[in-house]
């Protein structure tokens, strides 16, 4: 491992419409110790085809369980994408949509407007994956897109770096 380490992965999409949901895995992290991590999270809409002009919109939530030993946290829709294509025949489609924050949800019920966005959180374990919805009214009408999540820790210092004889398990010369 290097001081930089990153994990995850990307996960392409083939949905066919009307109403076609996936789910797939971009991360799993099992780490030694709890840690602040960064992320980044991204979507991008690769081809989109039908038999005759049609609208479609794919839909991208990021769903994370996180948690610290025995404990665990849901946190659906912790970031989503939209991507609303007006005629899907022959199209490559869409930027690439990408996000290093997140927005909480309220706080208060009933709502009482009080979001904050967030660009870290705590976790020792995560376990990230990708939901992509695809609604059209064609059933003929195909998407593909892909998915990308990449989490890395806040700071990565490694307790034996600080060893007068340290065994370094993963191959490291020292810390930074």
């Amino acid at each position: 491992m290097q001081p930089w380490m990153m994990w995850g992965s990307d996960q392409i999409f083939d949905l066919v419409a009307p109403g076609a949901e996936r789910t797939l895995q971009v991360g799993r992290i099992d780490y030694a110790r709890p840690e602040s991590w960064t992320f980044l999270l991204g979507l991008k809409v690769t081809q989109g085809s039908a038999p005759a002009p049609v609208a479609g919109t794919v839909d991208c939530s990021f769903d994370l369980l996180v948690g610290s030993g025995r404990s665990t946290l849901n946190l659906r829709n912790f970031v989503t994408f939209q991507v609303n294509i007006p005629n899907l025949t022959n199209a490559a489609v869409g930027p690439l949509l990408w996000a290093t924050t997140a927005q909480t949800p309220q706080r208060t019920f009933p709502p009482a407007g009080n979001e904050f966005t967030i660009d870290t959180f705590p976790a020792q374990s995560i376990n990230a994956s990708a939901r992509i919805l695809f609604t059209c009214i064609d059933p003929l009408a195909r998407i593909s897109c892909t998915a990308s999540g990449y989490f890395s820790p806040r700071t990565h210092v490694r307790p034996e770096w600080f060893d007068k004889v340290a065994k370094y398990r993963g191959g490291e010369q020292g810390g930074m």
